[in-house]
């Protein structure tokens, strides 16, 4: 359940915060990032499944879960309430 809410959230976070013109870039390099860290949570929630069993790894997650949503509700800007213009890259056409 917890896959499905963040494989639907993270499409809706780069449609927010990209551009029009390189969307389908930030969706191509959004998976190439995401694929090896999602490789990695599993192998590590596994090592700590091994070692220390079911329950640290389940607080183990919501711990990061926890980190995660304060970071971005801190540090991430809503950005349709930014009012700065958007930048104008060399090469983009309006």
């Amino acid at each position: 359940m917890a896959g499905g809410w963040y494989f639907t959230s993270q499409f809706n976070l780069v449609f927010e915060f990209a551009d029009v013109h390189r969307r389908s870039s930030y969706i191509a390099l959004n998976g190439l990032f995401v694929g090896p860290g999602v490789l990695a949570a599993g192998l590590l929630g596994g090592g700590i499944v091994q070692i220390f069993g079911y329950a640290a790894a389940l607080i183990a997650a919501v711990a990061l879960t926890l980190v995660a949503a304060a970071v971005t509700m801190r540090y991430m800007p809503d950005p349709r309430r930014d009012v700065t213009p958007p930048r104008v890259l060399p090469g983009d056409h309006p």
